[in-house]
């Protein structure tokens, strides 16, 4: 199994001579628009069947080791992460079980093991997903330690 590393694209200006000024925080864009992410996040929030509070890195190893695992049988080995903003967090989540937990500051980093290798949104059918809820700072550290 192979995971991409999550990289951020940083906004900043070029100057006249084309070099890069520094930028101190990353600025994560995605590649669709709010209707298609409305859509991903009702995919997700129909199989999301756990929640996890602490968030580390073997943690996340080991789940998405687990659902690769499980759905080998259906002849996928893909596994997607799709990175919730806070906003959309109890659209994910659904309101009751948001309830239950402090969202504040906080975003979501789901794993979902689906039929195609590639991003959650490109697969057809999503068999089963699982949150983390973590500080947007551990995913800047995560970053870091990947890359």
């Amino acid at each position: 199994m192979q995971i991409s590393a999550i990289t951020p694209n940083y906004n900043c200006s070029v100057s006249n001579n084309m070099k890069r000024n520094n930028v101190s925080q990353p600025s994560f864009q995605g590649g669709l628009n709010k209707l298609e992410v409305d859509v991903v996040l009702q995919r997700l929030a129909k199989v999301n069947d756990e929640v996890f509070e602490s968030f580390s890195m073997p943690k996340l190893r080991e789940v998405i080791d687990y659902l690769v695992k499980r759905y080998e049988c259906l002849g996928t080995r893909s596994c997607g992460i799709q990175v919730v903003g806070n906003d959309d967090l109890p659209k994910l989540l659904g309101k009751d079980v948001a309830a239950k937990y402090d969202l504040k500051d906080k975003i979501g980093l789901c794993v979902a093991v689906g039929d195609k290798y590639g991003p959650i949104e490109k697969m057809t059918n999503i068999y089963q997903a699982k949150t983390f809820l973590l500080y947007p700072k551990e995913l800047e550290k995560m970053n870091q330690a990947v890359s």
